[in-house]
């Protein structure tokens, strides 16, 4: 088999793996679904998806050195990869390292894509640099426009709105 048969056919063994890791993540069961997703890049290489899926099963596992270098990783692989560029900007952010979250989202400020989240993610990043000044009101019209751009990851406006409901209440007190 020639190298660009197989590879061919490591891409459907990469999505069969991806979506066994998801059901296994959704079971609770998050060491089978890393194990997956690390088979999973050991048939695409060069994807940038297994690493994103990986650290995003290490963060809800509370290991931020783990998630940081997945999310790392499937950045470096994946630079359009929004969702992971962001994921890594906001670990970095909740660990004292806002100058890095920053230099890591910029390009979600200037990517122009197809894809429908990266609108979302510059305002959810504006408003983050915005909360970092301590400028709440400009945080907060920030993270509303970004939550009115986001069509395809509830999630993230999940956490946005909770983010919004505590500076609302930091806002009052």
């Amino acid at each position: 088999m020639n190298s660009s048969t197989q590879a061919a056919t490591d891409i459907p063994k990469a999505d069969v793996l991806l979506a066994q890791g998801l059901a296994a993540s959704q079971a609770g069961q998050s060491e089978q679904a890393i194990s997956l997703w690390q088979q999973a890049s050991s048939h695409v290489p060069h994807a940038g998806m297994p690493h994103f899926l990986i650290g995003s099963e290490y963060a809800a596992l509370g290991n931020t050195s783990a998630a940081e270098t997945a999310f790392a990783n499937a950045v470096l692989l994946a630079p359009a990869l929004s969702l992971a560029r962001y994921q890594l900007g906001l670990l970095l952010m909740s660990t004292d390292r806002m100058a890095t979250a920053l230099v890591i989202w910029q390009p979600l400020l200037t990517i122009n894509d197809l894809d429908p989240i990266t609108p979302a993610l510059a305002q959810f990043v504006r408003g983050h640099a915005a909360l970092a000044q301590n400028n709440l009101a400009q945080a907060l019209a920030f993270f509303h426009a970004g939550i009115e751009l986001n069509t395809t990851q509830a999630p993230v406006s999940d956490d946005i709105r909770q983010l919004i409901r505590r500076i609302e209440s930091i806002k009052q007190n």
